[in-house]
């Protein structure tokens, strides 16, 4: 039976025609494309999916809720219209005898598009293999006017929405294909890595397409991915440096950023690399002008490429943005985004409901975000997530601290960024002063890292750890030194906020120099605020008690730091707090393994894997460190190449999940 078409028409929502909607998906991912390095064979499976996302739409009782919804009384499963478009899709790219990546992506979409990228059980067994479901879905097609939404579509669907077999049929098909990219995975790894990434690409254009017309006002739509005239240069940075004080740090900072800018020069080809380089030596500067530098020279032979800054901490974040905003000379939302749980929510002039959209899927020139936020876009499966893929595409992203990442995501990561680099036109740079070596094909943007480390001599760590000391002989001993450190700039690091809240207290009652206090139960905004008055009295002796909040990049200078045991490349960050700037002769970061009251240690509360054992990369800290009484900095890289590749070879970094992603 063929279901009749109401006399106002299909309706995609309480007052909008379908095949208006439908038009407005289309220009708006057209919009999207354009932005992108062409593909043809993209832009078809695009149109495709367009045409063929709310097909489920035309069921009556679809059409009977979009017109009342708050009056609807039928069950909500009966009104759902993404499962009937699923199988039907599934059926029509066997009919057609379309690619297997057509028979899979197209219908994922389909099915995902209000929700999530689907897992395998939600296209097969959740819809397929549930009487109650197929039920429904049958139904459904025998009650959707055909020959129109053949018409509609451009795709022949009146005998798939007639055949009263239509959820067996697509159930086969379905267990088949993924099936199919099982033995794929198996094989391929790498290959069907790129085919979920390509998969999610079509789906984030549909994603934001699907969006962008309905959320957007009138004033929005009329900006909407408009070609912005926003010219980032790396003479930016030249410019905004020259006032720099002479100095020997300052000409180390200009010879790094020099090289690994002709590097990059050199093969543009390259899409894969990571700067190597002694905290302190201007890593956010060099990462500004390579980005720009990219960006400037694809121009003239591609789509203006956007710019992606990834960063582990709130606490570097705003430090980041800050740099890029003295660069830029304060831009607008729509040329640099900070995209984050804390981040201001306006976007240039616009109203409130455009603004949602407009930072909800990174239109702006320059994103600057977190590990979380990003690693979300590209590996999550929530639809609001999914829908910045698209802008990974074509990307300079340039992901700062990447030692931060934990070891179970180094192979997901590894494969996800190397076929992005590989297959959707995008570039990487990884960044840290303790580079983990997870990216085998990726390349130095220094060729030999060793000569500026060789070139500091800023701190030494004293290897206090072996043998474990109470928190509150700590302390005491912490009191015992005041007189001594009360003279410095003293930056205590533990583990737990309780044991640096226990220091704190006990200190603070004793000593004279300010104390500053950054752990998480300080709000981020405060934290922010303490760090710029560090950052501020960078002569005046004082005391900052923290948790690992101040690890990695933020730019303070002290001359005395103290450690709880930790990985050691967290020690190393840590260390680059100390004499950051060469004020000093070498100055010392003590190393201390500190326990509770009940004789547990901190370090193997706070770093430890599954359901609580400690993390293998505590045992390999010590292991690499036995040999020493003291490290000096210029030592640093050799013990931390040693450590990383202790742990590529010895711990598990996550291959199950990256096949199970892989295979959805």
């Amino acid at each position: 039976m063929t279901g009749v078409i109401p006399e106002d028409g299909l309706l995609s929502h309480p007052d909008k025609p379908l095949p208006t909607h439908i038009a407005e998906v289309r220009e708006a991912a057209q919009d999207i494309l354009r932005l992108h390095s062409p593909d043809p064979e993209r832009a078809c499976l695009v149109e495709d999916l367009v045409s063929l996302h709310d097909l489920g739409k035309a069921s009556a009782a679809f059409q009977e809720y979009i017109r009342d919804p708050n009056g609807y009384r039928g069950r909500r499963d009966r009104k759902a219209h993404t499962p009937l478009g699923l199988a039907v899709t599934l059926v029509l790219g066997e009919r057609l005898g379309r690619d297997p990546f057509w028979k899979l992506c197209v219908p994922a979409a389909v099915l995902g598009h209000h929700s999530a990228f689907p897992d395998a059980h939600r296209l097969t067994a959740h819809h397929f293999g549930n009487d109650d479901w197929a039920e429904i879905i049958e139904e459904q097609a025998a009650e959707v006017p055909a020959s129109e939404v053949s018409e509609l579509t451009g795709f022949p669907l009146e005998e798939i929405l007639a055949d009263p077999d239509l959820c067996d049929a697509a159930d086969d098909i379905a267990s088949d294909l993924i099936e199919d990219l099982r033995m794929r995975a198996r094989a391929d790894l790498p290959g069907a890595v790129a085919d979920r990434l390509r998969m999610q690409f079509v789906f984030s254009v549909l994603l934001e397409a699907d969006k962008a017309f309905l959320a957007l006002s009138s004033r929005g739509k009329e900006s909407y991915r408009e070609e912005r005239n926003v010219a980032l240069s790396p003479e930016m940075v030249e410019e905004h440096l020259c006032g720099s004080k002479s100095s020997e740090i300052n000409a180390l900072r200009t010879a790094a950023r020099k090289e690994a800018l002709s590097t990059l020069l050199e093969d543009p080809d390259q899409r894969l690399w990571t700067l190597a380089l002694p905290t302190g030596l201007g890593k956010t500067l060099t990462a500004a002008s390579l980005a720009m530098s990219l960006r400037d020279t694809g121009e003239a032979v591609g789509p203006r490429r956007r710019i992606i800054i990834v960063l582990p901490f709130l606490s570097i974040i705003d430090q980041t943005a800050q740099v890029y905003d003295e660069l830029l000379k304060r831009p607008l939302t729509s040329t640099l985004m900070q995209s984050h749980s804390l981040s201001d929510r306006t976007y240039d002039d616009t109203e409130e409901r455009d603004a949602e959209f407009f930072l909800d899927t990174w239109d702006s020139e320059i994103v600057v975000t977190t590990f979380d936020q990003f690693l979300l876009s590209l590996l999550g499966a929530r639809a609001r997530h999914q829908m910045r893929f698209h802008n990974l595409a074509d990307a300079i992203i340039v992901f700062d601290e990447v030692q931060a990442l934990p070891t179970q995501l180094w192979d997901i990561v590894k494969h996800s960024l190397t076929q992005l680099t590989a297959h959707l036109n995008s570039t990487v740079i990884l960044m840290s002063a303790t580079q983990p070596g997870f990216l085998e094909e990726a390349e130095s943007l220094i060729r030999d890292p060793k000569i500026y480390y060789d070139a500091f001599g800023r701190y030494q760590l004293v290897l206090k750890h072996r043998e474990s000391m109470p928190l509150d002989d700590f302390i005491e001993s912490m009191l015992d030194r005041r007189e001594e450190l009360e003279r410095e700039r003293v930056l205590i690091t533990l583990n737990t906020r309780a044991s640096a809240r226990a220091v704190r207290d006990a200190l603070a009652e004793e000593w004279d120099a300010p104390i500053h206090f950054l752990t998480a139960d300080v709000t981020p905004k405060d934290r922010l605020a303490a760090i710029e008055k560090i950052k501020k009295e960078s002569k005046s002796p004082c005391l900052v008690v923290s948790t690992q909040v101040i690890e990695a990049g933020v730019d303070v200078d002290m001359t005395l730091v103290m450690r709880d045991f930790a990985p050691l490349d967290s020690l190393v960050q840590i260390a680059g707090r100390c004499n950051r700037n060469g004020r000093w002769p070498r100055k010392d970061v003590e190393i201390y393994h500190l326990k509770n009251s009940a004789g547990r240690s901190f370090a193997e509360m706070v770093y430890t894997v599954g359901k609580g054992s400690p993390d293998l990369r505590l045992e390999e800290t010590r292991r690499v460190l036995a040999p020493h009484e003291t490290v000096l900095e210029e030592d640093v890289l050799g013990i931390c190449d040693q450590y990383f590749r202790r742990l590529r070879d010895g711990k598990d970094l996550g291959a199950g999940h990256t096949r199970n992603w892989a295979t959805l």
